[in-house]
């Protein structure tokens, strides 16, 4: 529950980035959009958010042995009256390189964990936010580091005492009420109902210093073995969660009747490892792992911040009909497969996943989602039937909860700049206790039109 930094402040890191540079060669993909979306049902949470301009830039440039890179987007939504303006940094970063080695400063996407985009998970790499089943991510900040000593092994390596959170959905306080511009953005409760009463809830909350949350450290390793057909891989890495916590009390107020809730935003730590292996069978990709994330984890005095006796003791659980506040971390750990076929006109992927820890998670955990997917299969599919018309439909089904997930795309190109697209994204969560139970109201239709440049 922390409002995002200015915008300015991230406009002077990527032109202090930019500055370090003088480049020869370039190369820019920039894409201008009106898009918008049609609710096909009734949600309970609705905002007027319902279209907006796009812009889209990614550009690399080149110079000897320095690159950099930048991969940003904007929204500006033009029927809002508040925060109408979303902004994501995907990568930002200067890189250079030698013959066995390749140093890189910036925000950065991890590729350290394969499986996590396609089910968009965001404990590696923070996701977007600009669509609830957007496969986007925002990279990590840091000096980063890859180093190839001989044929077949390669080591990386990051180090970091910067921490930019996930930008998106931005939420906000307007007169004790938490708010956001995004329709798929999990809100607390507005009322809950004490001894048969239903009373407004009322929330606070205590924003932290911005020095308090971006000087973080992250600090990660990964060593790799490839040969010609596969490769083998293991990581660890121990870094702030991409999305700041929120500790929280709650009372009630006898002469506001009402439920005060005082939030205080936090920055937690996690440490992740796994491994995995990709081999290529013919024209099929197959790959599989495992990944851990542990948010109890601590390296040193710097992120003593959810010492469990300073939990206890400054956290009150709270419990009503409509939500519950408890303090929980809880260890997760997965394992994945993948099946991939990349032809000249499609290419197809078959995926696997399955929670292998424990969740006593629920989707109305004041501090924290449950698990997105606790046993599930996927399927996605981009096929090309000309140079202008193309399609994607992505399907997840999880084999515990029933959830069924559809993400699907139609677009065409007129020309060299201008193309269109329609979309839609759909849902079914019969259970309660799913992740996607809070948006099972929330199917719509995508439309875009669009300019590139």
């Amino acid at each position: 529950m922390l409002k995002r930094t200015r915008l300015s402040n991230y406009m002077k890191i990527l032109g202090f980035l930019g500055a370090l540079l003088p480049l020869s060669s370039f190369s820019a993909d920039g894409y201008l959009s009106y898009e918008r979306f049609i609710r096909l049902n009734n949600p309970n949470n609705k905002t007027d958010a319902t279209n907006w301009f796009g812009l889209s830039f990614d550009t690399d440039h080149t110079r000897k042995k320095l690159d950099a890179h930048l991969d940003t987007d904007f929204r500006y939504y033009t029927s809002t009256e508040n925060n109408n303006l979303n902004f994501s940094l995907s990568e930002a970063y200067v890189q250079y390189n030698e013959e066995d080695t390749r140093w890189t400063v910036g925000r950065k996407l991890m590729n350290w964990t394969h499986h996590e985009r396609y089910w968009q998970l965001g404990y590696m790499n923070a996701q977007q936010g600009f669509k609830l089943l957007g496969e986007k991510q925002e990279g990590l900040f840091g000096v980063h580091y890859d180093y190839k000593p001989s044929k077949g092994f390669r080591f990386s390596g990051i180090l970091s005492y910067f921490y930019l959170p996930a930008l998106n959905p931005e939420i906000d306080v307007r007169n004790g009420e938490i708010v956001s511009t995004s329709e798929w953005k999990k809100l607390p409760p507005t009322k809950t109902r004490i001894q048969g009463l239903v009373v407004p809830i009322q929330y606070d909350v205590q924003r932290p210093a911005i020095s308090d949350v971006v000087f973080q450290k992250t600090l990660g390793a990964k060593g790799e073995y490839s040969w010609g057909t596969g490769l083998v891989q293991a990581y660890a890495i121990y870094k702030p969660e991409n999305t700041i916590r929120s500790n929280a009390e709650a009372y009630y107020d006898l002469s506001d009747q009402a439920v005060k809730v005082k939030a205080n935003p936090v920055v937690n730590h996690h440490a992740m490892y796994g491994t995995s292996v990709h081999q290529k069978a013919g024209d099929v990709l197959l790959s599989s792992g495992m990944d851990v994330i542990d948010p109890n984890a601590k390296l040193g005095k710097d992120f003593d911040i959810i010492d469990p006796v300073k939990l206890q003791q400054s956290n009150r659980t709270f419990e009503s009909d409509f939500f519950k506040i408890q303090p929980s971390y809880d260890r997760e750990s997965y394992f994945y497969g993948r099946a991939y076929v990349d032809r000249l006109f499609y290419n197809v992927s078959l995926n696997y996943i399955q929670l292998l820890s424990n969740n006593v998670r629920t989707s109305d955990d004041f501090f924290s989602d449950t698990v997105k997917f606790k046993r599930a299969v996927g399927t996605q599919i981009n096929y090309w039937f000309s140079d202008q018309l193309s399609t994607m439909i992505d399907l997840k089904y999880d084999l515990d909860r029933k959830d069924n997930i559809l993400r699907g795309e139609m677009s065409y190109r007129f020309n060299r700049y201008m193309s269109a697209a329609v979309g839609a994204e759909l849902i079914k969560a019969p259970q309660d206790d799913s992740y996607w139970a809070p948006y099972r109201a929330n199917d719509t239709v995508f439309t875009s039109f669009g300019y590139h440049f």
